[in-house]
Parts: structure tokens; C-alpha cells; sequence
């Protein structure tokens, strides 16, 4: 690594640099590799251990949905899928999601996702079942969301942490993790009519019969 004088040779006032850190007189001159970064280098050492999670958690889907039934109505959604996003749209949604037939809402927001998820191509609904299993999964849910209650029985105060942890992570699959799941919820609510008047929108303009034939 080449290194250059920080004295009178360099035309500086001919005292040495004394910061600490420095060599006295002396500087190494700045290398030009990046920095390596410990966070990917430990996220990879355990990506053998991940992709087998994501298996175990593919099988955990498979025997539940077996026992379970597939959910009337739902193409994409499995019965834990629900329970997920029924926890989670609360809490993301916050006061825009109205108290009064609350429930009636969250029903609402859990057949849109299934909807814009059932229409996405197969690579993202992929990377969303792989998402949902791991959330579903009760050893990877309690290691990756640090949720230890089931998702039927979770506290506001669990999933707040969740979601928080999640989108400050220093892990950019996790933040991507959570995007997913905050777009998909706002999606689903923010096209439902029930939503239109708390945001001053007076929905989609009434286009006369006329007026279409002719577009």
C-alpha cells in the first residue's frame, strides 16, 4: 500500500500529524476497497440454516392447511394467513381503520389481499409464501418477529414491536419483509369504498353510459 510524508516534505507546516490513530509523521494513504459488511457476512453464514427453515416451514403449511381446509373464498390466503394479516392490519392501519363494523373491515382487507396477491406472478407470490410460512411457522416466527404468542392470541403490543424491529432493521430482506406487508394492507384497505371519506375522497367519477361507448 503506497504511503506519502505529512511533514515538510509534503509542504505542510513541518509538524507531525499527532491525531490518534496516525503514525507520527507518517500517513497510509486511503484504500480504495469498500469496507466489508458484517451484517451480510453473518446473514449469509446462516443462509444454508434459512433455506432449510423455509422448508421445514413450507411442510408445517402443507400439514396445517391439510387439517385445516383451505379457507372458502380464498385462492391464495391459507387460514394462518388470515390470522397474520388480521393481527397486523390493526396496527398498521391504526385510526384510519374505523372502530364501528371493525371487524366486518378486517374481512374486507383480508379478501382484497387474497385478491391482489392471487393476481401477482408466480416469482412474487413465491417470495410471499416463503414470507407467510416463516410468519406462520411457530420456530421461525418466534426467532425472526420475536413474536412468541399464535397469531389468533398476539397482544398490540407484540405486534407493534414486530413491526418496528422489522422496519428499522439493518437487514434490508427484513425491511423489504415489511414493506411487503405495509403495502399489501394499505393496498387492500385504501381500495375498499369504506375508506374513501376519512381521506376526502369521493371515489372514482361517475362516467356517463354515453361517454363510455364512445371512449
Amino acid at each position: 500500500m503506497p504511503i506519502r510524508p505529512n511533514g515538510p516534505e509534503a509542504g505542510t507546516s513541518g509538524q507531525a500529524d499527532r491525531r490518534p490513530g496516525r503514525r507520527r509523521g507518517w500517513k497510509i494513504a486511503e484504500s480504495r476497497t469498500p469496507p466489508e459488511n458484517p451484517g451480510r457476512r453473518r446473514f449469509l453464514k446462516f443462509g444454508l440454516a434459512g433455506a432449510g427453515l423455509i422448508f421445514l416451514a413450507g411442510l408445517w403449511r402443507h400439514a396445517a392447511k391439510a387439517a385445516q381446509g383451505a379457507p372458502a373464498g380464498f385462492r391464495f390466503l391459507t387460514t394462518q394467513d388470515r390470522r397474520i394479516f388480521a393481527a397486523l392490519a390493526p396496527r398498521l392501519l391504526g385510526e384510519a381503520l374505523p372502530r364501528d363494523g371493525r371487524e366486518s373491515r378486517i374481512a374486507e382487507i383480508l379478501a382484497a389481499i387474497d385478491q391482489l396477491a392471487a393476481a401477482m406472478p408466480p416469482v412474487m407470490q413465491a417470495d410471499l409464501r416463503q414470507l407467510f410460512d416463516l410468519l406462520g411457522f411457530p420456530p421461525t416466527r418466534i426467532a425472526l418477529a420475536g413474536v412468541w404468542s399464535g397469531w389468533e392470541t398476539v397482544s398490540e403490543q407484540e405486534v407493534d414491536a414486530f413491526l418496528d424491529r422489522w422496519s428499522t432493521s439493518t437487514f434490508t430482506l427484513l425491511q423489504l419483509a415489511y414493506a411487503a406487508l405495509h403495502d399489501l394492507v394499505m393496498a387492500a384497505w385504501y381500495d375498499n369504498p369504506h375508506a374513501w371519506a376519512r381521506v376526502g375522497y369521493d371515489g372514482p367519477p361517475d362516467i356517463p353510459d354515453a361517454v363510455r361507448k364512445a371512449v
